[in-house]
């Protein structure tokens, strides 16, 4: 869970990065997906709540750079939080 987060999820946030500047939404859509999928595995409900919302967005055709820069603080937010946690567990 944790491990593959912190592995996967920077490479699909890139991934959803460049589609955002291709205009892909159909890749945004995925990458949004998936990035939802990891967040709700880890009960990071604020991050799955964003990633959700990007989804629909880019379903629909629209994304706000508001919502993605969001989307990259909870992310940052949580890696920190994860981090931390992985240490104690190891300390």
């Amino acid at each position: 869970g944790i491990n593959m987060f912190l592995e996967d999820t920077p490479e699909v946030l890139s991934q959803m990065l460049e589609a955002i500047t291709r205009k892909d939404l159909k890749a945004v859509e995925r990458a949004a997906h998936r990035i939802k999928g990891a967040a709700a595995n880890l009960e990071a409900r604020d991050l799955a709540n964003i990633a959700f919302e990007i989804e629909q967005a880019a379903g629909e055709g629209k994304i706000s750079d508001a919502d993605v820069a969001r989307l990259q603080k909870s992310m940052d937010e949580l890696k920190i939080t994860l981090q931390t946690l992985m240490q104690s567990i190891a300390a």
